[in-house]
């Protein structure tokens, strides 16, 4: 994943990120710890720009083993081959919030998970950046 949270993480917050053609983008948790504290607990992935083109690609945004996170306001452009834009993982995942993104794909609980799933599909726009801070279009990122 280009962002991975995890090993006993807790409280992260993931926002205004934008990500071009990962495998992964965004990992909440990624494996069943095998600790009795979670890979992950709490957090926020929020207000992120992600685009993805190609095939062989994993979900766009994970939650794993990740108890009491919270995914809104997140924009995807494209599936990369991958039928779900964000999935939730493992039965310690509970009390999770995946809402009102603007996602082309769905929205899967697997392998146990609960939590709320709601308006996904609909164009949210993105949150204003805080003050003080000038967004960078993604002509403004080059790499020299």
């Amino acid at each position: 994943p280009a962002i991975l949270i995890w090993r006993g993480s807790r409280d992260n917050i993931v926002e205004n990120n934008t990500m071009s053609n990962n495998q992964r983008d965004i990992s909440m948790g990624l494996e069943i710890s095998p600790t009795s504290t979670p890979d992950n607990r709490f957090g926020v992935v929020s207000g992120n720009i992600i685009t993805r083109s190609g095939a062989n690609n994993d979900v766009s945004i994970m939650i794993a083993d990740s108890p009491g996170t919270i995914v809104t306001r997140n924009t995807i452009n494209g599936t990369g081959g991958y039928p779900n834009s964000a999935e939730a993982r493992f039965p310690r995942t509970t009390g999770i919030h995946i809402i009102d993104n603007n996602f082309p794909g769905s929205v899967q609980l697997r392998d146990g998970a609960t939590g709320e799933v709601a308006r996904n599909g609909e164009v949210v726009p993105p949150p204003p950046p805080p003050p003080g801070i000038v967004p960078l279009a993604p002509t403004d990122l080059k790499l020299q």
